[in-house]
């Protein structure tokens, strides 16, 4: 148990024109962790999402408070936050004993401008 990365704080970057030399790329990219917060970073011009959740792992996210514009430049098919294969994984993040269940991924107080064809919320599991 909790051999993965838990309460990763991302906050107050700027990031920006990612995607030059790998287009499948994210400003955050989240895979196997859980309890991370991203709270006030301004993230824009990027191919594909600001932020991409990838599995169903543990869960108990906070994204809040920060500005997402200008993403989703070159497929505009999800959105600036976008989850996809969202697999369980056993884990006792939710309630402190093994279970499939995810703890919920709080995703408030963001200004999210969804430009390109994109949702301000893409998902392939939504």
């Amino acid at each position: 148990g909790q051999e993965q990365p838990r309460y990763t704080t991302i906050q107050g970057n700027v990031a920006h024109e990612v995607g030059i030399y790998q287009l499948q790329s994210a400003m955050w990219f989240q895979a196997k962790t859980a309890l991370t917060t991203i709270r006030g970073n301004v993230f824009f011009n990027g191919p594909r999402s600001g932020i991409n959740l990838n599995d169903g792992f543990g869960g108990g996210n906070d994204i809040s408070e920060n500005l997402i514009f200008n993403q989703c430049r070159h497929s505009g098919d999800h959105g600036p936050i976008n989850s996809w294969d969202r697999q369980p994984f056993l884990s006792d993040v939710r309630t402190g004993q093994p279970s499939w269940q995810p703890s919920p991924t709080a995703i408030f107080r963001n200004f999210i401008i969804a430009n390109y064809g994109g949702a301000p919320r893409g998902g392939d599991d939504a």
